[in-house]
């Protein structure tokens, strides 16, 4: 996240993102400006809006708060589907890892019935080629 300046200049502002937030305050920090940039995007800016979810939910990811992740991923998930289809690899990705998110929410029922939907139609993609 901290890419300009010399290295010493990064490593300090480093330092003051940790001192002052933790671990993965770089992390914390592009969430709240890619959230920012989410808001005022239009809704139908779809490139943009695929790109942000899909940026938000692996940070999210990351820092283990699963609930924000799905919320993300799931908005990925539909964008995907519409603007890739269906089979594209990433929609099938993001497919996989809602599921995982749900499972992480405490559903686990709900995620391994996910996982399966998406084994079933990575297993059917593969025969059918």
């Amino acid at each position: 996240m901290i890419s300009t300046g010399s290295p010493g200049q990064q490593d300090a502002a480093q330092a003051v993102l940790y001192e002052a937030g933790g671990p993965r305050a770089d992390t914390r920090l592009k969430i709240v400006i890619l959230e920012a940039e989410l808001s005022e995007t239009p809704t139908d800016a779809d490139d943009d809006r695929l790109r942000l979810h899909a940026t938000l939910a692996e940070d999210y990811h990351v820092l283990a708060e699963y609930r924000q992740a799905l919320r993300h991923g799931s908005q990925e998930l539909a964008l995907r589907r519409r603007i890739q289809g269906d089979n594209h690899p990433d929609t099938l990705a993001i497919r996989a890892n809602t599921a995982v998110w749900t499972g992480g929410c405490g559903d686990a029922a709900r995620g391994a019935y996910g996982l399966s939907i998406w084994f079933v139609i990575v297993v059917f993609d593969i025969v059918t080629y």
